[in-house]
């Protein structure tokens, strides 16, 4: 009697979060048949756009202008250097973009609905991610082609890209958050995403940086991710502790920072937007 008594206590508190969950996948799926609405490839574009970048990449770097790049005292065609970090910071990218816009994008659903507000940022997430869930395998075969894989450090391939979506999911709520209020965070945005862009090591090793100032790296939020991410892929190693560490330790600082500026302005977003 106690145990059914206890399942109907729970029923209301269990019904609203899987209305949500459906309300975040409803959107999600629209938001994907969208995307590629009246296209003739329809959704193989999620499959086409990666598989062009990498050729206009092995185009220009392997046979216009052959460039190799010197890191942990071996070199390699810089093709591969390039794509086992960009495809992973596009992903970033569109995803800080979006959280960026989120809460604006959808003030009238927002204003009229009990909808969860943290659900837009994970939907802008989820979005971003289906991107990674084409390009990076694609990466992997092509790293695995060119005879530099595959390795068992690919298996942290996947914690090391939950990490660094984590970290921007983060970044994206905080930054969302603070536009409802204040529209100079979506102007500041596109130099924003520059900013990251180039002081994390994706189009460049950190050995590019002097010695005495790479620590500067440790700032960007992303540069362990993709430091770890590429050891993986290419050199076959975890990384390293302190870039475990760092990665680990920006995501709970930018976590907590979004939890707490959302508990601060939780009930006045809906008379803001």
């Amino acid at each position: 009697m106690l145990c059914a008594n206890s399942a109907k206590v729970g029923l209301p508190f269990q019904m609203p979060f899987r209305r949500h969950v459906r309300f975040l996948l409803d959107r999600v799926v629209l938001q994907l048949r969208h995307r590629y609405v009246q296209s003739l490839a329809g959704h193989f574009w999620a499959f086409i756009h990666p598989l062009i970048l990498v050729g206009i990449f092995w185009l220009v770097f392997s046979r216009v202008m052959p460039t190799r790049i010197a890191v942990g005292g071996s070199q390699q065609g810089y093709v591969y250097f390039l794509i086992s970090g960009f495809f992973a910071w596009q992903c970033i990218s569109e995803t800080i973009s979006t959280g960026c816009t989120t809460l604006r994008g959808n003030a009238d659903i927002i204003r009229r609905l009990p909808i969860p507000v943290p659900l837009f940022f994970i939907e802008a997430v989820l979005i971003a991610a289906t991107g990674l869930i084409v390009s990076m395998p694609l990466v992997l075969i092509v790293v695995a082609a060119a005879g530099l894989g595959p390795s068992l450090t690919w298996l942290l391939v996947l914690p090391t890209l939950l990490l660094l979506l984590l970290l921007a999911t983060a970044l994206g709520m905080v930054l969302g958050l603070v536009n409802v209020f204040f529209r100079d965070v979506e102007l500041f945005l596109p130099a924003l995403l520059q900013l990251l862009l180039w002081t994390a090591p994706i189009v460049y090793p950190p050995e590019a940086i002097g010695e005495a100032y790479r620590w500067l790296l440790a700032l960007n939020p992303f540069s362990s991710g993709i430091i770890l991410l590429r050891e993986q892929i290419l050199y076959a190693a975890p990384g390293s502790l302190s870039h475990w560490l760092v990665g680990a330790g920006w995501c709970l600082v930018l976590l907590s920072l979004a939890g707490m500026l959302y508990y601060r302005v939780r009930d006045d977003l809906r008379d803001n937007l």
